[in-house]
């Protein structure tokens, strides 16, 4: 017998039997969920299909008082913090991208005033919301209000009013939070940036909601977006975990995926179709991304609007650092200063100290390091009594007084700390003097937090310090004016001129 016979023979005992063998288990899974219809579920209907009748069922009407407020005062923290990002470098490589590709002229960038296709315009106004990590904050975390920037340039397009923006700002956060909590757990893969992934559900969603779909055509546009929006974590933590540096991979994840959700709204809108089985499918979002799905979470909308989870950062850098810098600015109004102190030891939570682990590993060289290394916004805290945007600019982080301040703080465990809540807020710091004075703070709800939430006055100073540049005052108090009553207007048109240099 010829050794090509041989070959051929084994070739198909191997991909016959073995092969066979082999995908067996898969073929009965998929064939089980044919026959079964409640394999993947609540009778007929998919998590996708029952999640688009909610969402497809609610109406502006439908919101209490409270919700409308909060959306109100959201929108007006991520506007700013839009207009505090959109000349920065990376979002400007990516304005320089779409005006190469050019497009059809539907929505405004903010801060420039120009206009492109929709689902550009929430990409770049994603990118400005994004840059400076200023932008909301939620348990169990992420940042949802990177949905506003679809929601604005939907709206924008339709020529919608300020309630349909507003209605689709509370879904984007009523999804976003509700996949976080339906997702965490012992089993939850860690190979995707689970902050990310959510959210080319929710702009779908929001989108097809004001592209005016029904519940089915809100499903595909999710189905869409979730084929196609599995975001390696490797944009966030793991650049530094294998060798590399943060990089500004960690304020575009969340853009892209909008940008991909606002467009596969589009497609939905047009008529496409994908798996409703997008969720809980044999290959989908529970048995290949997250391992483990709550499905009533998802299925059935009730209780509080997850929106009123919403937390305000006071400081921009991540959602870590606003105890410490509270703490460390507490410390300070003390009168204690920096060429007085011996050591600094910052207690924090489990989870505060395994977060340090990845991002207090080397020498601060970015941006993006600089606003999640601890000992750096701490320093900056107890030198300045504050830390704004301009701290992480390149010529601040390298200054020899704060990198000798770093080599001060130390990093310790308290267990304590994680039964509050909200614990990666909570830390206490003991300042040593060289005196032997020791200068303590406890901050459970740093301002901004659920338990702390931010007045009205502090979130128009923010505002404030971030619009009143690229606006002017008069302008920039227009806005203020204009965002918190947006409720009354009726051409969205209006708002998005005064956000324009």
């Amino acid at each position: 017998m010829s050794w090509s016979r041989v070959q051929r023979r084994d070739f198909l005992k191997s991909w016959g039997v073995g092969a066979a063998a082999f995908a067996l288990p898969k073929f009965s899974l998929a064939q089980d969920m044919a026959n079964d219809p409640s394999a993947i579920g609540h009778g007929n209907t998919t998590v996708a299909e029952d999640m688009g009748q909610w969402i497809a069922a609610l109406n502006y009407e439908d919101l209490p008082t409270a919700v409308v407020e909060k959306a109100k005062r959201l929108l007006l923290d991520t506007v700013g913090c839009a207009l505090g990002g959109f000349n920065a470098e990376p979002v400007r490589f990516a304005q320089e991208t779409v005006f190469l590709k050019g497009g059809h002229p539907q929505s405004t960038l903010i801060g420039l005033g120009r206009k492109v296709s929709a689902d550009q315009a929430a990409f770049i106004n994603g990118m400005a919301i994004r840059y400076l990590d200023f932008n909301d904050y939620t348990p169990p975390g992420g940042h949802p209000s990177i949905n506003l920037a679809p929601a604005l340039a939907v709206a924008e397009m339709q020529n919608l009013t300020g309630k349909d923006l507003l209605l689709a700002i509370i879904i984007g956060h009523e999804i976003y939070v509700r996949m976080r909590e339906a997702t965490i757990g012992d089993d939850w893969s860690d190979g995707f940036d689970m902050g990310t992934v959510p959210l080319n559900y929710t702009s779908a969603a929001l989108s097809a909601k004001l592209f005016g779909l029904d519940g089915n055509g809100i499903a595909n546009a999710m189905a869409i977006a979730g084929a196609h929006g599995n975001t390696l974590a490797e944009v966030r933590r793991g650049g530094m975990l294998s060798g590399g540096s943060m990089t500004p991979s960690k304020g575009t994840a969340g853009p892209m995926a909008v940008r991909n959700g606002t467009f596969a709204a589009m497609m939905a809108k047009q008529g496409m179709t994908y798996p409703l089985t997008i969720f809980e499918g044999a290959y989908g979002f529970k048995n290949y991304v997250t391992r483990r799905l709550d499905e009533d979470t998802l299925r059935n909308r009730s209780g509080d609007f997850k929106v009123l989870l919403s937390m305000t950062k006071l400081w921009p850098c991540h959602k870590y650092c606003q105890g410490p810098v509270a703490a460390a600015v507490e410390v300070y109004e003390q009168g204690v200063r920096a060429e007085d102190i011996e050591s600094v030891d910052l207690y924090l939570s489990e989870m505060g100290i395994e977060n340090q682990q990845v991002y207090n590993v080397s020498e601060i060289t970015v941006r993006e390091h600089a606003d999640h290394n601890m000992p750096y916004y701490t320093s900056r805290a107890l030198l300045d009594g504050n830390v704004t945007d301009h701290d992480f600019d390149p010529e601040r982080f390298r200054e020899p007084q704060v990198l000798d301040m770093m080599k001060r703080v130390n990093l310790k465990l308290n267990p304590d700390l994680d039964d509050h809540v909200e614990n990666w807020d909570a830390v206490k710091i003991e300042v040593k003097l060289r005196n032997g004075e020791v200068h303590k703070a406890d901050v459970f709800d740093p301002p901004g937090s659920l338990e702390n939430p931010p007045t009205d006055d502090m979130l128009v100073k923010k505002f404030m310090g971030l619009a009143q540049g690229p606006l002017g005052r008069e302008k920039a108090e227009k806005a203020v004016d204009t965002i918190l009553n947006v409720d009354q207007i009726s051409d969205l048109g209006r708002l998005m001129s005064m956000l324009t240099t």
